[in-house]
């Protein structure tokens, strides 16, 4: 059996960058959405002039770029050279170019070759940003607007639902969501527009009397490929003091679940459909979640 996500964040607690100096002033960056709502970015893609928007995914422990990216910027695969990518869906081969370095929120990464991924029904959108350029930072999203702050930066408790987290995989941060009685294991994904339950959360909830199905989903499509799901809604989730009533969720066994140690135990996604109706903050740095009490209009 798989370890469950509070263990498997002590696995790569140690890994992670030192935290940067509380004292840094936060800086404001400007956020658009895609087509299904979620946060974009602007990267500089080495001494390029033009800057790119890139997909906000916290749920991502690498930067990728779409083939779009290299079409624009004409660049070349690196010969006879490939990388396995684990992405939400599966695991994918994916061709690796020498892209420099990239240049996105205050700060700058050389990732060395980047995998390439197939454009995933995304225009105007020209990759992946991934969660180190926010390891040891604190990241509020609200409108259109993203302040990174160097270190731990919480908001104040009047106003905002305070949710202690943990790091999972390679930097990203979970947290519990309560379901009825369930208390399950979730990892924070801005790149996903729909929160999911795996198989063994589902089968948890439905023998409560905590969910029940809506439809039949024929797919859920990533750069992994295709996986069938059903489209549930539970009678109220909750995270940490925020609840929403009877919100529609996605049920599948991504091979996300696996890498992240609960291939057989209950465990979720949240995505946008959650965490993008009001504003949030997330610490990468001590590993909390706020969440602003009231939605946005």
């Amino acid at each position: 059996m798989g370890l469950p996500l509070l263990f498997m964040a002590l696995l790569f607690a140690a890994q992670l960058p030192a935290r940067a100096d509380d004292s840094e002033a936060p800086a404001s960056h400007a956020l658009s959405l895609d087509f299904a709502g979620r946060f974009l970015v602007e990267v500089q893609v080495a001494d390029n002039p033009r800057r790119f928007p890139f997909l906000l995914d916290t749920g991502a422990e690498r930067t990728m770029l779409y083939r779009s990216l290299v079409t624009e910027l004409d660049l070349s695969a690196l010969p006879r050279q490939s990388t396995r990518v684990q992405t939400a869906t599966g695991i994918r081969t994916m061709q690796l170019y020498d892209v420099g370095s990239l240049q996105a929120l205050g700060r700058t990464v050389r990732p060395g070759p980047a995998a390439v991924m197939p454009d995933v029904d995304l225009p105007g959108t020209y990759g992946i940003l991934g969660v180190e350029f926010l390891h040891g930072r604190t990241v509020e999203l609200a409108g259109d607007r993203l302040t990174v702050h160097e270190g731990s930066a919480m908001p104040p408790r009047d106003g905002w639902f305070h949710i202690e987290g943990r790091p999972v995989g390679r930097g990203s941060l979970a947290v519990d969501v309560q379901i009825g009685t369930l208390l399950v294991p979730a990892m924070v994904d801005t790149g996903a527009n729909v929160s999911v339950l795996n198989r063994a959360a589902y089968r948890a909830l439905v023998e409560g009397g905590w969910v029940e199905l809506e439809e039949n989903v024929d797919s859920l499509i990533a750069a992994g490929g295709t996986v069938q799901a059903a489209r549930v809604s539970g009678k109220q989730v909750a995270i940490g003091g925020k609840t929403y009533g009877r919100p529609s969720l996605l049920v599948a066994d991504l091979s996300i679940f696996a890498s992240l140690g609960a291939r057989h135990s209950p465990a979720m996604i949240i995505g946008m459909d959650l965490i993008g109706r009001q504003p949030v903050v997330i610490d990468f740095s001590r590993w909390q979640l706020a969440i602003r009490e009231a939605d946005t209009p």
